[in-house]
């Protein structure tokens, strides 16, 4: 690179940095490097666009595999955070699906006990508790949430009474 400069600009790059009051390893350094990330860019975008149209509903990480398996060891490559930031910026993201919590499922081989609650009616307190199980969704972000479970166990009697 010295012998690139001096014969494109005719003047040592020592002399020119004693001139601007920077060391040697500072110019070197600093090198434009916005043209690179641009056409880095557009060929993300070109190697999306070309498996979208394909497939439209893959995902981010699916996405950066196949890109990394393509052109991996290539001077195209970029990692897995530019690659998603970069379908961020451009509003190509995935939205995940809401999936709803699995639940109990009955139709079952196993052993199934009698419902005792429906012969016994509860006359006094603290003689039949019953439980019940609910699941909440609760979002944390825009695309994200998770599922609890709230477990209540009730009196029977009290809340008979209740009603």
């Amino acid at each position: 690179m010295k012998r690139l400069w001096k014969e494109h600009c005719g003047y040592p790059v020592t002399s020119l940095c004693k001139l601007f009051g920077v060391t040697k390893q500072a110019f070197y350094k600093y090198v434009d490097h916005s043209m690179d990330n641009c056409v880095r860019e557009r060929f993300v975008l070109e190697f999306v666009k070309r498996v979208r149209e394909k497939d439209p509903g893959i995902g981010g990480e699916k996405l950066w595999v196949m890109y990394r398996n393509e052109f991996g060891g290539s001077h195209a490559g970029v990692g897995r955070d530019c690659f998603c930031s970069i379908l961020s910026k451009y509003n190509l993201t995935v939205r995940k699906r809401f999936r709803a919590p699995r639940t109990t499922d009955s139709s079952h081989y196993l052993p199934q006990y009698p419902d005792l609650t429906k012969t016994l009616l509860a006359d006094h307190p603290n003689q039949l508790w019953v439980s019940d199980i609910t699941y909440i969704t609760i979002w944390l972000g825009e695309d994200s949430y998770v599922f609890c479970y709230l477990s209540l166990v009730t009196d029977a009697y009290t809340k008979f009474q209740r009603i």
